[in-house]
């Protein structure tokens, strides 16, 4: 030991024998920057306080004790040849900035017992791989990113909250599974993690933020959980190899630019809860192989009205060929021969008397400005036929398309209830048929009840209004 070092271990009342070049007591103590390498806390310190550490250069080891309980914000900032740190299971917080800039800190052992990862407490650190125990309830904003060398990420049962940018320009990430606890990812958490690949959104899952896997541009697939509601701003922008979403039923809005530039997007059909799709929402999507969008909802009509379908939701989808309805489809298909013949011929007196709409022999319905066309069992709109909806992203077409194809589900509707009315029918004259002993075929047949038909509109009436104002309310 030189002499330098051995006076300056007196300076600060350490024995010139001992490995540890420094005791932290607490209190405002002054800790000498420039010959601190290794660290131990004395037994009666529970906090570690705000800047203790801030800028200690040589800083390689910290000893932590038991029962320390919280590490203050800025307590390690910018200790830059600190390389790894075991934290005691007494403690509950770290603090805002706390290891900030530690750039050579490869290695952190969180324990059971910590609650809180505060703001940027490990940004631009080089750490590897991180297991976050199941007592962590919240991960502070920033609180990883620009860790380039984080590969692995274990998020167990417990945790609530990702926030903003948590693990942002975590570039050699490559798969995250969330716990089913999730229930708020924040703004940008995950923005240009550009080796994620997978990705596990739980059931349970309220909130996914705004930008949220933005510019993941090795993401393949994801699927979108029942419980998210809304699907944010730009939450898949950029995500170049995202080729199939699943979106399950109980999402409401898909919002602006959300699927925006994702240009190898394959397959995806929009559920029955899905009311709003927002401006720009599946713009330039590029891909040769999206070739159809299915609708699947029962109030698809209302859907695509000014509230509905933004501008520019599918500019730029070169490819896309049909917009294709499988409810009104199958509902059509399950009505009797009679009446699909009499819900096309009603639909066409709906046609316009306008040279330029085209009349197509294989069943077309026409909506107005474009036609509803019937291709085997399947009900679709042509996109050369929307094509200022695809190309100008115009509102008012998808209007006029709104308001036609909903009166074709209000046709078939009315259609189905009155084959309903029939059913009906045949119920009450079995009923009393039942009741009668003995019953000749020609007392059967004075058994017969029918419904007047008066009675019949106004059911049929009523169960039309029912049906708008379930969607109103819905």
């Amino acid at each position: 030991m030189s002499t330098s070092t051995r006076e300056k271990k007196r300076k600060i009342g350490i024995d010139e024998t001992s490995d540890v070049e420094f005791e932290y007591k607490g209190n405002g103590q002054i800790i000498p920057k420039d010959v601190v390498s290794v660290v131990k806390n004395h037994l009666s310190v529970i906090e570690i306080e705000e800047k203790a550490f801030q800028n200690c250069n040589k800083l390689e080891k910290v000893m932590f004790n038991e029962g320390l309980k919280k590490i203050g914000g800025m307590a390690f900032d910018e200790c830059h040849s600190l390389q790894t740190i075991n934290l005691p299971s007494t403690l509950t917080d770290i603090d805002s900035c706390a290891f900030r800039y530690c750039r050579n800190l490869k290695r952190v052992e969180f324990n059971e017992g910590l609650q809180k990862i505060g703001r940027n407490s490990f940004y631009q650190c080089n750490i590897e791989s991180i297991n976050c125990p199941s007592s962590l309830l919240e991960l502070g904003s920033c609180a990883f990113q620009d860790n380039v060398r984080l590969k692995g990420v274990v998020l167990n049962n417990g945790l609530r909250k990702i926030g903003f940018q948590a693990f942002a320009n975590c570039n050699v990430l490559q798969s995250i599974h969330l716990p089913s606890t999730v229930n708020e990812i924040d703004q940008y958490a995950f923005q240009k993690c550009s080796s994620l690949r997978t990705v596990m959104l739980n059931e349970g899952l309220q909130k996914l933020g705004k930008g949220a896997f933005d510019s993941c541009t090795a993401l393949e697939r994801v699927t979108i959980s029942s419980t998210i509601k809304e699907v944010d701003d730009y939450a898949f922008k950029g995500c170049g190899q995202l080729r199939e979403v699943v979106l399950n039923e109980g999402i409401k809005m898909i919002k602006k630019g959300a699927f925006q530039e994702c240009t190898s997007l394959e397959t995806f059909s929009l559920p029955f809860t899905l009311k709003t799709i927002g401006n720009a929402a599946f713009c330039n999507c590029t891909s040769l192989n999206l070739r159809k969008v299915l609708f699947h909802s029962t109030f698809f009509g209302k859907i695509i009205g000014s509230m509905g379908i933004g501008f520019h939701a599918f500019r730029g989808c070169t490819s896309l060929e049909r917009f294709e309805f499988p409810s009104l489809s199958s509902r059509l298909s399950n009505i009797i021969k009679a009446g699909q013949s009499d819900i096309e011929s009603k639909i066409n007196e709906m046609r316009p008397s306008n040279d330029e709409i085209r009349v197509d022999p294989n069943f077309s319905l026409s909506t107005g400005y474009v036609q509803m066309r019937r291709e085997g069992t399947e009900l679709f709109l042509s996109a050369q036929d929307v094509g200022p909806v695809v190309g100008e992203g115009r509102g008012y077409h998808w209007n006029q398309i709104g308001f036609s194809v909903d009166c074709i589900d209000d046709l078939i509707t009315l259609y189905e209830f009155k084959e309903s009315t029939v059913l009906f029918e045949l119920a009450l004259w079995k009923a009393r048929i039942d009741q009668a002993d003995d019953t000749s075929p020609s007392d059967r047949e004075a058994c017969r009840i029918e419904v007047p038909g008066p009675v019949k509109e106004t059911i049929l009436q009523c169960l039309l209004d029912l049906k708008h104002q379930t969607f109103v309310y819905a």
